[in-house]
């Protein structure tokens, strides 16, 4: 489990390098882009198990990949402090999350 939590630091601390001193946001995206996801498959034993799980990553997947586009346009377009947004969307998407595991994902 340490293990883990090292590996996750590094990789923020590696964006935040990369974003920061290097000043590459496109590698930097690829990077906090790495799909957590996939690799925690390695962790899972049973088969049915593993399918139920990427069929779910797909509902987060689609969700995220919807609520970065209004977020993308909103920083863009909207004349707000970034940080008031980055905080407005981070909390749209912890609640459009709850909603999807509330009203979607456990339905199938």
């Amino acid at each position: 489990m340490i293990t883990n939590f090292l590996f996750g630091g590094f990789i923020f601390v590696l964006i935040e390098y990369i974003i920061n001193k290097i000043n590459n946001p496109s590698l930097a995206s690829i990077i906090s882009m790495i799909p957590i996801g996939y690799l925690t498959t390695f962790l899972i034993k049973k088969r049915t198990t593993l399918t139920e799980y990427i069929r779910n990553i797909i509902f987060v997947v689609l969700c995220t990949l919807i609520i970065t586009t209004l977020f993308y346009l909103c920083l863009k377009y909207m004349n707000i402090n970034p940080m008031y947004i980055t905080i407005a969307f981070i909390l749209i998407w912890i609640i459009a999350q709850y909603l999807n595991y509330t009203f979607v994902i456990t339905k199938y």
